[in-house]
């Protein structure tokens, strides 16, 4: 559970476009909810590694879980801060298949460009 909460962290921070709430016509939108106490990076940085339009792999390390993790993480054309929040989907493989064959066989990116979501294909250990 802590290594998720690890890669949910900068997962988050992108889909909400890592900006406070602010007044809305006349009304201010709720604060966020508490955050979870955190496992620790291990490492120097574990800023996240996207591009609009593109898949981009991404890794980290966690106290919690000390074997490098690989995920990947596609964000629509479309990625806005302005236009943030961003829904998240994750997208779980079946056993045997890597990060990149599940991205590559199943249509998940159109997906996240017509429906303006993260995907996420995180990879399992062998």
């Amino acid at each position: 559970m802590r290594t998720l909460t690890a890669l949910l962290t900068p997962l988050l921070a992108l889909a909400a476009g890592a900006q406070q709430p602010t007044p809305t016509a006349g009304r201010t939108l709720a604060a966020p909810v508490a955050k979870p106490v955190l496992c620790a990076p291990v490492g120097a940085s574990h800023a996240l590694n996207f591009t609009p339009g593109a898949p981009r792999t991404n890794t980290f390390v966690s106290t919690a879980d000390p074997e490098l993790r690989k995920f990947i993480v596609y964000v629509p054309s479309t990625y806005s801060t302005q236009h943030a929040p961003y829904p998240l989907v994750y997208m779980f493989h079946r056993t045997g298949q890597s990060a990149q064959i599940a991205m590559n066989k199943t249509t998940w990116n159109h997906a996240a460009e017509v429906g303006e979501f993260i995907a996420v294909y995180p990879e399992a250990l062998p």
